[in-house]
């Protein structure tokens, strides 16, 4: 990571609510005070691992709208020192579906099909993926669930959704939500990071009518 003007102004507000020194700060991270001084210069590099350490202390800090959450599920920021980039654990380029496509998505309709009918014009497409089905994109509207605005996410028609994943719901409403899947016991919880949806398992079928694994989403950072 190399620092950029808002990891250096967010280490200051990070000791100035704390109301300790740097010297102070940089005990608790393990690192001389010299370390300290070159975090506040622009373009100076911090390991991963004194980033790691410092990055959870001031993250609250720092313009949530440059915080990603990368492909494994762990929270990053996109610093202003780094070039455009895409962040992603799979990059698959296929048809990009709107939120009235994802409503009326029929998994059983190939995606090849699907973007003939649609008029998708010639594009690449993916209809199966070693372990996943098809895949189909959608493109987040909000920033939800600690993922940006804009961000393409790459969701399954076949895949079962895993337990600490992210997922792409349709509500029995067609209000099209994005969160973080969790199952304890016989029950779920689906995160949005605004707003938590909660029920039976068994009652996933009733509540959304579509229910999709985000296999992977891609970020662009400026």
């Amino acid at each position: 990571m190399r620092v950029d003007k808002n990891i250096a102004d967010a280490i200051s507000k990070y000791i100035a609510e704390r109301k300790i020194t740097q010297k102070i700060l940089a005990a608790e991270l393990g690192v001389s005070e010299t370390a300290m001084v070159k975090w506040h210069m622009p373009g100076c590099g911090i390991t991963d691992k004194n980033w790691e350490k410092l990055f959870v202390r001031i993250r609250k800090y720092l313009p949530q709208e440059r915080i990603y959450v990368t492909g494994g599920g762990r929270p990053e920021y996109s610093s202003l020192t780094e070039k455009k980039k895409n962040l992603f654990d799979v990059l698959v380029h296929i048809p990009e579906l709107k939120a009235g496509d994802l409503i009326s998505y029929a998994p059983v309709v190939g995606i090849e099909q699907f973007a003939r009918e649609e008029n998708l014009g010639c594009v690449e497409y993916c209809p199966k993926v070693a372990g996943v089905g098809g895949l189909f994109c959608h493109v987040l509207k909000t920033a939800s669930a600690g993922v940006p605005k804009n961000a393409r996410l790459f969701a399954s028609s076949e895949a079962k959704p895993k337990n600490g994943r992210p997922v792409l719901a349709v509500t029995a409403g067609k209000e099209i939500v994005f969160g973080m899947y969790r199952a304890t016991g016989r029950t779920f919880e689906l995160d949005t990071g605004e707003k938590k949806l909660t029920g039976k398992l068994e009652d996933i079928r009733t509540m959304f009518t579509g229910f999709f694994p985000v296999i992977s989403y891609e970020v662009v950072c400026y």
